[in-house]
């Protein structure tokens, strides 16, 4: 059968490698068990590859197993967590920029512009303090509306109110932290933020003198105009006393 004779040489091959097979009239082939094994599984190997009615071609090559080199593992190491540090950068005063002039007593709502560049987020639970100067009636702390993460922005609003008396006022102001921790702008996010006003003083009106009439005792019964100075009268002479001579005689 064309099976059997396509099959016949792949066993006498196979009776070689093993040990305990041999021809007559042939010498043992010289081979270790280890290496006999491996040929019979090569062996097996192809005549299972072949099957029924299909005529192997070629002769069994032993090959080594290729071994798969260690790949990288994709988890990167652990490291450190880094500490949170919390720092804020000054964008802009979005109403009552410095030196603004307020009239004494006057309302209103003093609002900073900030960035968070630190590394942690400011929850609900940070606070805008007043760190020193001039409260100008404002709380000593406000809570924040809503969480600000890193690199985004926040407008923080405080109401204030402007002192009676003239003069200029400033206020210092830091966020803090859950913990009590105070810090601000700046590179090492140590600095206060501020707001600063001026309280002019009342403008001062001029008292304008008002004119006094001066009373000029007039002259009843004569016409305006100067007055002549009366000369004085002449004295009468004094007459002469008559001297005994002059006397008339009798």
């Amino acid at each position: 059968m064309p099976v059997l004779r396509s099959i016949l040489p792949l066993m006498t091959l196979l009776c070689l490698a093993l040990a305990g097979c041999q021809l007559p009239g042939l010498p043992a082939a010289p081979s270790s068990t280890a290496e006999g094994a491996s040929a019979a599984q090569t062996v097996e190997a192809v005549l299972t590859r072949a099957g029924p009615g299909i005529e192997a071609t070629g002769a069994a090559r032993r090959t080594e197993p290729v071994l798969a080199s260690p790949r990288p593992s994709q988890t990167p190491a652990p490291t450190e967590d880094r500490p949170c540090q919390n720092r804020a950068e000054f964008i802009a005063d979005v109403t009552v920029r410095d030196n603004s002039q307020l009239q004494p007593g006057e309302n209103f709502v003093k609002i900073w512009r900030l960035r968070n560049t630190g590394n942690c987020a400011w929850t609900p639970a940070y606070l805008l303090s007043f760190f020193g100067g001039h409260r100008l009636s404002a709380p000593d702390t406000v809570s924040l509306s809503n969480e600000v993460s890193p690199d985004e922005l926040v407008d923080l609003a405080v109401d204030m109110k402007a002192p009676l008396e003239a003069g200029t006022y400033q206020g210092y102001w830091k966020l803090r932290t859950p913990d009590g921790e105070y810090f601000g702008i700046g590179p090492q996010g140590d600095q206060s933020f501020w707001v600063t006003i001026i309280v002019p003083a009342p403008p001062t009106v001029p008292i304008t003198p008002s004119a006094t009439s001066t009373l000029t005792p007039s002259t009843t019964g004569t016409a305006s105009g100067p007055t002549e100075t009366p000369t004085p009268s002449a004295t009468p002479t004094p007459t002469s006393t008559p001297t005994a001579s002059e006397t008339p005689a009798n």
